[in-house]
């Protein structure tokens, strides 16, 4: 019930007028606590007899306050439908006048798009894969799947790579070493380290592995005859045949 303003009529000043201030000021307060909460408060016997008309006026004023509201908001709607009805056919006039106006142009788009299709399709056609790539370079299957893990790990850093950078990426490798096992360990160092490109090895260890596998193998060493036997022809660490 409750709201800014509510009416006391001249007419119910003379009741207030028989009341004592004590009474009169009793009577007002519960007045205004009846308009804020909806709840009456404890009175008196002869304050609770006064209050009742006070309280049916505010009651009747309440219910045609609040039936008014209720059309205002109802005429508000209804404006509201009316006027989206009015934009509506406005809508619908300016389409129809649109859609005459573009017949005449239609035969000229539909021909451009028809040869934007006709070049975009041409362009596919020329447009490189990463398989391309990786057989104009002859890559190995391993090599090839490293590359792979390479451009997988550009999109999870959310540096996706286009076919012209692995075509970049593969001459920077080939200036770092022609060795695929380097090539490989080279890459595995960008990805664990999620950098964008390849950087010469921090760590020689694949160096040194490629080199050991290089040497010839060494025969058993015979203690006991103080004599190094050896299969084919080989160079130990001090240099000797």
């Amino acid at each position: 019930m409750a709201k800014d303003t509510f009416i006391l009529y001249t007419e119910q000043k003379e009741v207030i007028d028989k009341l004592s201030d004590e009474q009169a000021g009793k009577l007002i307060k519960a007045i205004y606590e009846y308009v804020e909460t909806g709840e009456m408060p404890n009175l008196d016997n002869v304050l609770d007899l006064v209050i009742i008309p006070f309280k049916q006026n505010l009651d009747r004023n309440a219910d045609k306050y609040e039936e008014t509201k209720k059309k205002r908001s109802e005429a508000g709607k209804l404006g509201a439908e009316i006027k989206k009805q009015k934009q509506a056919k406005q809508a619908n006039a300016k389409f129809a006048n649109n859609k005459q106006a573009n017949q005449a142009v239609n035969v000229n788009d539909n021909v451009n798009v028809n040869e934007d299709v006709l070049l975009e399709k041409e362009k596919n056609k020329k447009r490189k894969s990463f398989e391309d790539v990786f057989l104009e370079n002859q890559c190995s299957k391993e090599l090839e799947n490293t590359l792979k893990d390479f451009i997988d790990m550009r999109k999870t850093i959310k540096k996706p790579m286009t076919t012209k950078a692995l075509e970049l990426l593969l001459k920077n490798l080939e200036r770092l070493t022609n060795l695929e096992e380097e090539k490989i360990a080279i890459l595995n160092q960008s990805i664990e380290h999620g950098w964008q490109t390849v950087y010469p090895l921090k760590n020689k260890e694949v160096q040194n592995a490629n080199s050991t596998r290089n040497t010839s193998r060494y025969s058993k060493i015979d203690l006991s005859k103080n004599t190094a036997k050896y299969s084919g022809e080989c160079i130990d660490d001090s240099g000797l045949l």
